[in-house]
């Protein structure tokens, strides 16, 4: 390996005067702007999902991403950093490789793999990320992408599936996805505060006091569903932002680093074509939080025990922590119908029918999208078949598969369709059948679990989807579960 070594010197600001030594403006310009266009062209399916869900309120770790890397570029921008100009050429083509390679591997590979997990994972985002951290040291070099080294490692840890956890934890709803954000931009600015704060661990504190503050206000005297989950956060950064700077916000510039890299030719060439590959291989549409919600009946479904003829309701539960789930006063419930009479086409032993039927009401339909179908279920490690789709009559469809519980030795056949019947609310029933036909037959149960989830994406990432599907089905329930189905449909038309 060649190695450098020159004498210590401070990176120059921009449009400072007396840089004669200092590389070309329009060279460093240049490589700046071929950087972001190429991440932004590689990912343009994603920001253009940004962009909609911001308009729609929703979408809150993406917008964050963004707020949190801007806080981090300016905070670190803006330290003098003093280091010796030592530096292994090699390096920056090494390991910027090796991150690029991982961010084309992880859109084309993963993404589809993960489709239905997507929008939980954000694996798009995190692409996103590893891409730019290769790009910025192909074009820039390891020593100027380093300079920012505590701000990756921030990005990279308080990913999708923190941001949920700590959503959840702080009791969902506007509060949740609030205080998640509220949060990661705190830390934010603790991570790039300046040396020149005796404490930086302060200035994050700060933050945090006073987006809480802001948050309590709006909550009591504002109405809170109106309001951008980020604003709390976006104030308090740019409020202790002023009081660091003492009123007098210092006017900034991007400092010039000289880049490391000399030959740029190989390094234009390697992340040229990883763009293009990319740009071949857009996001899956599984994987995005776009998907079009069925508009179904003008009023909200309710299941009770007259409502479907034929069927009576043996039993109901309440999931009350829904609410943490999908929204404020969004509830999941299940009931368990029994069939009034022996129907020889589901059972040939002369044994009535049970179903359980799912009813998710979800006041943030985003979020409704985001879990799935199985991630909160206890078949979430079972092997599934391919979806079929179903025709439930007014205009409705539905989607059915086949759960197989290997730890049970049970089967289950799933449909599940949503419809839209008021504002954001959006309803998605989920008709489950089992194949033990005995009246203490065991159904999966609804339950969120960390570990269970976490199981599930590590088992997909090192063995791949193949373990989790089954392609020697049989749909023995599909016309039970189907005429269920066209049942409550039937019964919501009428309703409304």
């Amino acid at each position: 390996m060649s190695t450098t070594l020159a004498e210590e010197k401070t990176p120059q600001e921009i449009g400072t005067p007396g840089t004669a030594s200092a590389p070309g403006l329009a060279t460093f310009l240049l490589r700046l702007v071929f950087s972001l266009s190429c991440v932004v062209v590689a990912f343009l399916d994603s920001f253009r999902a940004i962009v909609t869900d911001a308009a729609q309120g929703v979408g809150h770790y993406s917008l964050l991403v963004l707020f949190m890397a801007a806080v981090l570029l300016v905070g670190f921008d803006r330290r003098r950093a003093r280091a010796l100009d030592i530096h292994d050429r090699e390096v920056d083509y090494i390991i910027g490789g090796m991150a690029v390679i991982l961010a084309v591997t992880v859109k084309v590979q993963l993404l589809p793999r993960f489709a239905e997990w997507d929008a939980l994972l954000r694996l798009d985002m995190f692409a996103i990320l590893v891409f730019s951290f290769g790009v910025s040291s192909l074009m820039l070099g390891m020593r100027s992408t380093l300079h920012f080294g505590p701000g990756w490692i921030l990005l990279f840890l308080y990913n999708a599936p923190v941001h949920l956890l700590v959503s959840v934890t702080s009791g969902g709803g506007w509060w949740g996805p609030t205080m998640a954000n509220i949060i990661g931009m705190s830390l934010a600015v603790t991570v790039a505060a300046h040396r020149n704060i005796p404490r930086p661990v302060r200035a994050g504190l700060l933050t945090l006091a006073i987006a809480v503050i802001l948050a309590v206000c709006v909550w009591y005297l504002a109405d809170a569903s109106r309001i951008t989950k980020q604003i709390p956060g976006v104030v308090a950064t740019a409020t202790v932002a002023l009081i660091v700077s003492g009123g007098k916000p210092q006017r900034w510039s991007i400092r010039r680093r000289e880049p490391t890299v000399k030959n740029i030719r190989p390094a234009f060439a390697a992340v040229l074509a990883a763009t293009v590959l990319m740009v071949l291989y857009p996001v899956h549409a599984d994987s995005t939080t776009q998907t079009t919600v069925q508009r179904g009946p003008s009023t909200s479904f309710t299941l009770e025990d007259s409502t479907l003829p034929g069927w009576q309701v043996t039993k109901y539960t309440d999931y009350g922590w829904a609410g943490r789930f999908f929204g404020a006063e969004s509830s999941l419930t299940r009931h368990k119908l029994t069939a009034e009479s022996h129907n020889p086409e589901w059972d040939v032993d002369g044994l009535v029918r049970t179903v359980a039927v799912d009813t998710l009401r979800a006041t943030e339909g985003y979020q409704a999208r985001t879990f799935g179908d199985e991630t909160l279920y206890s078949t979430l490690t079972g092997r599934r078949s391919e979806p079929v789709t179903v025709a439930l009559g007014h205009g409705i469809s539905g989607r059915a598969y086949t759960v197989l519980d290997e730890s049970d030795f049970l089967t289950y056949t799933k449909l599940v369709f949503e419809w839209q019947p008021e504002g954001d609310i959006a309803e998605k029933i989920t008709v489950i059948a089992v194949d033990d036909h005995r009246p203490e037959a065991r159904f999966p149960q609804l339950a969120p679990s960390v570990t269970r989830m976490l199981a599930q994406v590590a088992t997909i990432l090192l063995r791949g989807n193949a373990v989790t599907v089954d392609n020697d089905t049989e749909y023995k329930d599909l016309d039970l579960v189907t005429q269920v189905g066209r049942d409550i449909v039937s019964a919501a038309e009428r309703k409304s």
